[in-house]
């Protein structure tokens, strides 16, 4: 750097944050806007990435909403598939949070217990079945509710099957 830049970068040093930004705000409002892209492109490649976070979601924030959509899509373009997954899980579950333990068991009840009734109940219709004759010109087929039990039967004994994907090595 020649001389001058050197005193005048001591000299800008000197001055307080807040004449540090109202200095800086004046020296960019002349500059075009493609000059003003690259400048705070280049400026922000040099602060630390939890600060860069920070300035652009705070800058983000004064945007129409259009535009965010806009920001949001093409930063999640430049992202890997594996890594736009887990950021959408991320995002989900930030905007919409995970139930609690006492939601899941709930939910959980509610899908077994369903389920376990049309298990005794597809189980009580071939039962029942058995013993009653049915009508030649009927359009009931049994095999419709054997097939019933059967997958109710798949379905529960499935949630006691380990997962494959926690298994990995």
């Amino acid at each position: 750097m020649p001389g001058h830049l050197d005193d005048l970068v001591a000299t800008v040093g000197e001055l307080g944050i807040a004449d540090r930004q109202l200095l800086g705000s004046k020296m960019i409002a002349g500059v075009s806007a493609e000059d003003k892209e690259k400048f705070f492109t280049q400026m922000l490649m040099d602060v630390e990435p939890e600060s860069v976070k920070n300035a652009v979601v705070a800058v983000t924030g004064t945007l129409p909403h259009d535009e965010k959509l806009s920001a949001l899509s093409e930063t999640a373009a430049s992202l890997s598939n594996k890594a736009t997954a887990e950021q959408v899980v991320e995002l989900v579950s930030s905007a919409v949070g995970n139930p609690g333990a006492a939601a899941r068991d709930r939910l959980w009840t509610i899908v077994v217990g369903a389920f376990a009734f049309v298990l005794v109940a597809s189980f009580t219709a071939i039962a029942t079945g058995m013993f009653i004759s049915r009508p030649s010109d009927s359009a009931v087929k049994p095999e419709l509710v054997l097939t019933m039990f059967t997958s109710v039967v798949g379905f529960l004994a499935g949630l006691f099957v380990p997962s494959p994907a926690a298994n990995k090595r």
